[in-house]
């Protein structure tokens, strides 16, 4: 069986992670070409709860490893969502499975990286999209997903896939992160959703 997997770049409690950033050249097309820049800084679930953020977290208190898990220390990019709602979210997304979400990442990628080569995007792992979801929130006063359900994140802990979102039935909590309990090839109807993350390569 599978265990909850550790995200790429992480930090341990005691060290002070060094955030790795976009090159000049980088951050400029990005700019350009209407993404929104943010930073990811090492956080994990269970910090952001001890700091007083309330998250619905029932199907996934039973693996209290992933709380742990910590996200990139990194500048991240996405696509604007203030300007271009829903623009950080891929298309064609209905009947999709998690399978599928790989497939579009690698054609998303390419097709972005022929733009900007020195980025990478990605599907994230749980914590990644928590502190983006926390970070976008604190800076700009909206809620990413909102009352769209999850993003889909690589993270998996026994035969569940985590996902992370926002559901408009859960107004006491500020994010629902939740394990699927679901085939990997299990075909998603407006409930879930590829979000890619935007790297330094």
């Amino acid at each position: 069986m599978s265990e909850a997997k550790d995200v790429s770049g992480s930090y341990s409690e005691t060290e002070a992670p060094t955030i790795k950033r976009f090159s000049k050249e980088a951050l400029s097309a990005l700019e350009r070409n209407g993404f929104w820049l943010g930073e990811l800084t090492g956080q994990s679930i269970a910090g952001y709860e001890k700091a007083g953020r309330r998250f619905y977290t029932k199907t996934i208190d039973r693996y209290p490893e992933i709380k742990d898990l910590l996200s990139r220390a990194s500048e991240v990019a996405i696509g604007d969502p203030l300007n271009k709602p829903y623009d950080y979210i891929l298309p064609d997304y209905n009947w999709k499975s998690f399978s599928d979400y790989f497939g579009m990442i690698d054609e998303y990628n390419k097709d972005l990286q022929e733009k900007i080569p020195d980025v990478e995007a990605v599907i994230g792992e749980a914590p990644d999209y928590v502190e983006l979801l926390c970070s976008f929130r604190d800076e700009t006063g909206l809620i990413l997903l909102d009352g769209l359900a999850y993003a889909a994140t690589k993270t998996r802990v026994g035969k569940s896939t985590v996902s992370v979102g926002h559901q408009d039935f859960t107004p006491d909590y500020e994010m629902i992160i939740h394990a699927n309990e679901m085939p990997a090839d299990y075909k998603y109807f407006l409930s879930m959703y590829c979000v890619p993350l935007v790297f330094p390569k």
